[in-house]
């Protein structure tokens, strides 16, 4: 796995055992460089997120599990109720390093909970017990969950300003050093990257350039029928696949999933229900390279084992049930620190693929899509995930006009990074 110059920086400031924080907006390789520790250092390291799909996605485990964290808010007295075996992971020196991805959704009340769980697992009043802490992510994208109108919202607030990770006493007292990488691989084109970059801050620009992203996207006289839909919520997704699935004739079969174990955060659907004709969005990488996450079909032929499909590109391929699994780490004593799964959950890596949801499609890279937020976007950095899945602006399409409105940026977060910006080591 060659890493960039930047890159490289990075994991060698890791190597040398600072706390990290690897940041930067899509596209600029983050996981490769998490894959990158992965590769040399598993026998001494955990890799931790905040979403069953962002662990599986790294190979690693959720920090609700690691933790053994009850969902929601999560007080101060639960915070300190350390359970007996997170103390037992972390009680010998077999894990040095933890690696948490995305931790632009790692809510604060989480945050403190970590670091509060190693300084009494490891009997050290250091930050993170004294472990080297590496977080990636970017701010600038999807936030925590936190429903503001809650009684679990109110006592939020009162604790915390934001409900990000650097807004605790967590993260100021760990020190981290900041690498922000810029060198974007998504997209090749200047002129689009830079007016990615304008609406991901919201900076003085950023109206213009959003005007300049309406235009490249509403000016195409025709859609193609592969474009995927990038919707605000649930609902719209749903209703755009099930009006596209409706309209194809023919008989409809059913594959079950199965699961095994207590697998929690499904990647496709159960049941899965597909006809010949209709519209797919591939929803893992083939272990022989012949398909990837974010590639879309439609399928030709359907057996019990099997699926034809051929892909958007002409591309004719035969997609096999795919098994995703869930993992708990645990103390591997002389040998290093051991995972084991827990969980795993069987079923063909398909979903229906006329829409999805701006949040299910953090982390793929499109050819072509077509932005339609229905009744507008909602929440930080939503737009800004939609426009930067694509890979280039020939596949872009409006299907309404974004308003300003719709760029909503976190004003704490474009603090913290305004505040932040003289500890990026990429500046000096």
């Amino acid at each position: 796995m060659q890493l960039n110059t930047k890159q490289q920086f990075a994991f060698n400031q890791i190597m040398n055992g600072a706390n990290t924080f690897i940041s930067g907006p899509g596209g600029v390789g983050k996981s490769v460089l998490v894959g990158k520790i992965r590769d040399l250092c598993s026998d001494s390291t955990i890799f931790l997120a905040p979403t069953g799909i962002a662990a599986q996605n790294i190979k690693g485990a959720t920090i609700h599990s690691t933790f053994r964290l009850r969902l929601g808010y999560l007080s101060p007295q639960q915070r300190n109720n350390v359970n007996e075996k997170v103390k037992e992971l972390f009680s010998d020196d077999s894990i040095t390093r933890i690696v948490i991805d995305e931790i632009s959704m790692v809510r604060a009340d989480t945050f403190m909970a970590i670091d509060i769980a190693l300084r009494k697992a490891k009997r050290k009043n250091k930050p993170f017990g004294g472990l080297q802490v590496i977080v990636v992510g970017d701010f600038f994208q999807l936030s925590p969950v936190l429903n503001t109108k809650s009684t679990e919202g109110e006592y939020f607030l009162k604790e915390f300003d934001s409900p990000f990770a650097f807004d605790t006493d967590a993260w100021r007292e760990a020190g981290f050093q900041t690498i922000e990488l810029d060198e974007v691989m998504r997209q090749s084109d200047a002129v689009f990257i830079n007016a990615l970059n304008s609406i991901r801050t919201r900076d003085d620009n950023f109206e213009a350039s959003l005007a300049f992203l309406n235009e490249q996207g509403m000016s195409k006289e025709e859609m193609d029928d592969d474009t995927l839909f990038l919707c605000s919520t649930n609902r719209e997704a749903d209703t755009v696949n099930k009006h596209n699935y409706d309209d194809i004739m023919g008989e409809e079969r059913v594959y079950v999933g199965k699961k095994k174990g207590p697998f929690k955060d499904l990647p496709v659907p159960e049941c899965l229900s597909l006809k010949v004709g209709c519209k797919v969005l591939i929803c893992a990488n083939a272990l022989d390279g012949s398909y990837y996450n974010g590639q879309t079909g439609h399928v030709e032929k359907m057996f019990n084992d099997s699926i034809m499909i051929q892909l958007e590109s002409g591309e004719h391929i035969t997609v096999k049930e795919f098994k995703w699994t869930e993992y708990e780490y645990f103390s591997g004593g002389e040998g290093g620190v051991g995972i084991k799964p827990v969980a795993d959950y069987q079923q063909f890596p398909l979903r229906l693929g006329y829409a999805c949801t701006v949040h299910k499609s953090q982390g793929l890279s499109l050819s072509q899509a077509a932005l339609y937020t229905g009744n507008g976007f909602f929440a930080h950095g939503q737009g800004y995930v939609a426009f930067s899945r694509l890979r280039t602006l020939a596949g872009l399409y409006v299907i309404k006009e974004i308003s300003r409105k719709d760029i909503i940026v976190d004003r704490r977060v474009t603090e913290f990074y305004a505040n932040n910006k003289f500890a990026n080591l990429m500046n000096m």
